[in-house]
């Protein structure tokens, strides 16, 4: 939860959360989940602090989501790009998970979306249309302010959020930001999106790419920024049909990485998500042709393996769950030294 821009910090966040709020959750005798908990909680703070605007995204798909419900007439709507995600619970085809995107959509809204294929498109335009909202749609290069060092998807969702903001401002009446801050804007770094992280000679990239939309995306930016440079991979997928693991791992495949670590995370969040086996990731990488394949379960001795590669650049995606575990053992390495590291400790304990 931030407002204008800055967390609420931890130790407001636990005192708010204990004596305020979570006495209104036990009174109503209802069991809700952790995100419909966190979700609560930031309307609940929003209101309470009195916000002019809140930017809300949404968990899972739209039309169920547990944040689904604002449902006044001047919402504005945002849809990125829409690909194969979740299809368990969204649908099997882009007209299935489009329909459950575009549920977020009420009477009267204005909904800004990315250019995309004409069945998804067709599906959000058709469902605005019968909710009588307007639907805008936003091409990578609708943009004055063009953010070259941005990658390629990062410039399209980019261009959606300018232009979203542009209008909405403008139709309140609200001067857009200048060039300057819009370069500013563009420069803020968000974790696990291809963030960029060096540890000691090491240059080490996180990306939370979970399904071949994101992998291939992730494929395209990755070489876009580091060319044919040699990298190693430390890579962790959630259980899926055997399709959607195949489709990952070949994207991950034309990457051609110099070593790949197959390894496994732990997940306790509401739907519990289970890892591929790692062995399996292995067996079926080197099927494919990636050489120097090794299987580690542990997450933490499996990142230190990658750590003591000798290739300087470093890869790890496949699941948010896996950066999830791994992000704050980096981040305690950039902090204190490795020498002061939780995966150095580790490695001293086993």
């Amino acid at each position: 939860v931030q407002i204008n821009g800055a967390s609420i910090g931890e130790d407001t966040f636990a005192d708010v959360f204990l004596n305020d709020f979570l006495p209104l959750v036990r009174k109503s005798r209802l069991s809700p989940t952790y995100f419909e908990v966190l979700m609560a909680f930031s309307y609940w703070y929003f209101a309470r602090t009195g916000v002019d605007v809140a930017v809300i995204e949404t968990g899972l798909g739209g039309l169920l989501d547990g944040s689904n419900v604002v449902t006044r007439s001047d919402k504005t709507c945002v849809i990125t790009d829409i690909g194969y995600d979740h299809t368990e619970i969204l649908g099997h085809s882009l007209s299935e998970i489009a329909q459950q995107k575009a549920g977020i959509i009420q009477p009267g809204n204005e909904t800004f979306m990315l250019q995309q294929s004409k069945e998804v498109t067709e599906t959000i335009r058709d469902y605005a249309n019968s909710q009588k909202a307007t639907v805008t749609t936003v091409s990578a290069d609708e943009q004055r302010y063009s953010p070259d060092h941005l990658f390629l998807f990062q410039q399209r969702n980019w261009s959606l959020a300018a232009n979203t903001a542009q209008q909405w401002l403008e139709s309140h009446n609200i001067v857009f930001p200048d060039d300057n801050k819009l370069q500013q804007a563009a420069h803020i770094d968000i974790p696990a999106r291809i963030e960029v992280l060096t540890i000691g000679n090491k240059t080490v990239v996180l990306d939370g790419a979970h399904n071949p939309q994101k992998l291939s995306a992730l494929a395209e930016s990755f070489k876009e920024k580091f060319g044919s440079a040699p990298f190693a991979m430390l890579l962790s997928c959630i259980k899926s049909k055997q399709q959607k693991l195949l489709s990952n791992l070949q994207a991950v495949s034309d990457l051609k990485p110099a070593a790949v670590v197959t390894t496994y995370f732990q997940s306790n969040q509401d739907l519990k998500k289970e890892a591929t086996d790692p062995k399996q990731l292995a067996e079926q990488l080197t099927t494919m042709g990636v050489e120097n394949v090794q299987a580690i379960s542990d997450s933490e001795l499996a990142l230190k393996t990658l750590l003591d590669r000798p290739e300087d650049l470093l890869l790890i995606t496949g699941s948010l769950y896996l950066i999830f575990e791994i992000r704050p053992l980096l981040i305690a390495m950039k902090t204190f030294g490795e020498e002061k590291s939780p995966v150095d400790s580790y490695a001293a304990r086993t």
